[in-house]
């Protein structure tokens, strides 16, 4: 029954053209609700996982904000489960929009290109993740103190790469 009921609403849904408006709600919710790393319900991210893959894929005209929070969110729930290639989808969605919306110096960039560079690291593309994590270490040289937090965590996850890049 279940896997006729979906269908069927998106059938009513796009006849009353409303397909694109409760997509969006949807996404929007989802993006509001689905558990961060941090969050006390993150055992529930399994649950929204696939839903929210199934907007994600069907949605490809609106590109608002929760969509870019939620392959975020998707991303982090797939790389803690050790999906690696799906996390990579997710975080170079993110990667892209935010190399398009905000200067290169910017904090919200400087976030997610760590997190893109970290799964392919786990994917094993060395190579791609260096190329990330050098640029993202020269940008905190510039904008952080020297010693900060932020800026150790991405040379050692650079020198990381680099000694599994030598084996």
């Amino acid at each position: 029954m279940h896997s006729l009921v979906h269908p069927a609403t998106r059938g009513w849904l796009k006849k009353q053209d409303r397909e694109r408006r409760v997509s969006n709600d949807a996404i929007c919710h989802l993006a509001a609700r689905f558990p961060a790393i941090n969050d006390a319900h993150y055992g529930l991210r399994k649950e929204y996982l696939l839903h929210a893959m199934c907007l994600l894929n069907r949605n490809q005209e609106d590109r608002t904000v929760e969509v870019y929070q939620l392959y975020e969110k998707v991303g982090h729930s797939f790389d803690a489960d050790r999906r690696f290639k799906e996390a990579i989808r997710c975080f170079e969605e993110v990667y892209r929009w935010r190399q398009g919306r905000h200067p290169e110096k910017d904090h919200s960039r400087l976030i997610s290109e760590p997190e893109l560079a970290s799964a392919y690291l786990g994917d094993r593309r060395i190579k791609d993740a260096i190329e990330i994590l050098e640029h993202v270490v020269a940008i905190k040289a510039e904008i952080l103190p020297e010693g900060d937090f932020s800026q150790q965590l991405s040379i050692n996850l650079l020198k990381d790469c680099v000694k599994v890049q030598r084996g």
